[in-house]
């Protein structure tokens, strides 16, 4: 048992992550923090905003819903959405798991 299967075991306190990026998501690293104990995952605008202009894991997708004709704020918000879907599928068995309690 880890440190974090401790911390949710012994002690009921569901550890989260305080980041969300498409890095995380698409190398499978989330998957791997879940499955080590991460029960939750936090996102802000502030959040995205560094994951956005901190990566070009990013600029393809920008690209293409520039060239549908979407504004800055419609591409900011079409990513937010895609990366949080992407994010609660994989959190989705702990919510289901909790009956809702974790996998935010």
């Amino acid at each position: 048992m880890n440190n974090l299967e401790k911390l949710y075991g012994r002690f009921s306190q569901s550890p989260w992550l305080d980041n969300l990026s498409r890095d995380l998501l698409s190398s499978g690293k989330l998957q791997e923090y879940i499955d080590q104990g991460i029960r939750g995952l936090t996102s802000n605008p502030t959040i995205m905003e560094n994951a956005i202009t901190h990566s070009n894991a990013y600029d393809e997708q920008i690209k293409q819903l520039s060239e549908q004709g979407l504004n800055d704020e419609q591409i900011y918000w079409r990513i937010v959405e895609d990366d949080i879907k992407t994010a609660t599928a994989l959190l989705r068995p702990l919510w289901d798991q909790s009956g809702g309690t974790d996998g935010f």
